[in-house]
């Protein structure tokens, strides 16, 4: 198990898992932890969230900052049926596209490439 900054991601036999939780009743789906639905205030439960899901927005980092080196390329995706995770790309992602988390980057980040 690898721990990232504010998720924890896992690798698997059929890649990467993001664990997190989420609401019993539906409300919402978070990578990290939340003892109580924001929406509905119940219990939130242990869930495992596929490594896929479609890239929500993405950009270069140009100034290094601490051990991240500059032009750095990173995204937001939004997990199959979860949440949505910031990670790190080899290339700027396509708005909208699918990706995978493939590896896991500096600090444990989760990296993603087009599926």
């Amino acid at each position: 198990m690898t721990m990232s900054p504010g998720i924890n991601v896992v690798a698997t036999d059929d890649g990467f898992e993001v664990r997190g939780y989420r609401c019993p009743k539906g409300c919402v789906a978070s990578a990290s932890y939340v003892a109580r639905c924001p929406v509905c205030g119940s219990d939130t439960v242990e869930a495992g969230f596929a490594g896929t899901g479609t890239v929500w927005s993405a950009t270069t980092l140009r100034i290094p900052n601490g051990d991240f080196p500059a032009d750095r390329v990173i995204a937001y995706v939004d997990l199959q049926d979860g949440p949505r995770v910031l990670c790190e790309a080899a290339e700027l992602p396509t708005i909208g596209g699918p990706a995978r988390i493939t590896a896991l980057g500096l600090a444990g980040t989760p990296v993603v490439t087009p599926r």
